[in-house]
């Protein structure tokens, strides 16, 4: 019974124990889906009047360039476009995914925009850009494509305490302008005063963002062919490579593990086997013949019996 019994439980750890040593080779979580996150920012100042139809005309186009891309099954709920007012208070006008913006028309865009007239005396450059900034935030890093289009020329002319009070225009960014949460996004600018444009591109360069930056001054904002972002792509970082050969190494690791664990339960069955047909075989075996018990008067009578020996 005992030779059963550990052959019955040998069986059971050689069933299980596959899947015991590949659970650790499961990943955590699995990885992002990839996707870009466009947003559009227009100045609606009155230091930008004269720009302005031009700049949303640009925006729409571009907008319907991303809206006019065929999605797949699964395409599009990853991308994010969002679309921000550049004026006294700054503000999301729209926001949603490329499903979402194929059901907008030009009229809509027309509506959106003309609602922020109250707001036009003023231009907060740094609270815009921190507003995108923290929209910017909520995407995974790694697996979103960040995109910037600004229509503006810069001057920094925040409200004071009335939204048509506007502080003196300052043309260069001010201290607290969110340059490190922008490291990652590729942002484009349009009409610029060419004055504007050298200041801004000189501290751009001391930020070490000008491969992220791209400014363009009046003359050359209307030859610019703004096209739409192509689709996303996983990007492997360090760090996931990293991840990868250490996953890959566990899986060899617990392979090896596996395979030397099915030998020494192959091994103990084949002996349990063997111990458990030796066992039946001996027990079948005849047993010797057994001597009767004799009483004291067949003792007796069967010494009795023998010849008595002379000397």
């Amino acid at each position: 019974m005992k030779t059963k019994r550990f052959v019955s439980v040998a069986i059971q750890l050689l069933m299980i124990l596959p899947f015991l040593l590949l659970a650790g080779c499961e990943r955590d979580k699995p990885a992002p889906k990839p996707g870009n996150y466009v947003i559009v920012m227009i100045d609606r100042s009155l230091s930008f009047r004269s720009r302005q139809q031009d700049a949303i005309d640009r925006s729409v186009k571009y907008l319907d360039q991303i809206a006019s891309r065929k999605l797949g099954r699964w395409e599009g709920k990853t991308d994010r476009i969002t679309v921000i007012s550049l004026d006294a208070i700054p503000a999301v006008l729209w926001e949603g995914n490329l499903q979402d913006l194929k059901k907008l028309s030009g009229a809509d865009w027309g509506k959106q925009f003309a609602g922020r007239t109250d707001y036009q005396r003023c231009t907060d450059i740094t609270g815009a850009f921190a507003l995108a900034a923290d929209r910017f935030s909520s995407a995974d890093a790694e697996a979103t494509n960040k995109y910037l289009l600004v229509f503006s020329d810069l001057i920094h002319e925040p409200p004071l305490n009335s939204a048509s009070v506007c502080a003196k225009p300052h043309p260069e960014p001010s201290e607290d302008f969110p340059w490190a949460s922008l490291e990652d996004v590729s942002m484009n600018v349009f009409w610029l005063p060419i004055n504007q444009k050298l200041i801004w591109q000189r501290i751009a360069k001391e930020k070490g963002l000008a491969g992220h930056v791209a400014l363009y001054s009046d003359s050359e904002s209307g030859a610019v062919d703004i096209a739409a972002p192509p689709p996303a792509k996983r990007r492997i970082t360090e760090g996931e490579r990293a991840q990868e050969a250490l996953h890959f190494r566990s899986i060899f690791q617990n392979v090896g593990l596996l395979m030397l664990g099915l030998a020494i339960l192959v091994v103990l069955g084949f002996l349990g086997m063997m111990l458990f047909a030796r066992r039946n075989h001996q027990a079948r075996l005849p047993l010797p013949p057994r001597r009767p018990v004799l009483s004291p008067e067949q003792l007796r009578a069967r010494n009795g019996a023998q010849p008595t020996r002379r000397d």
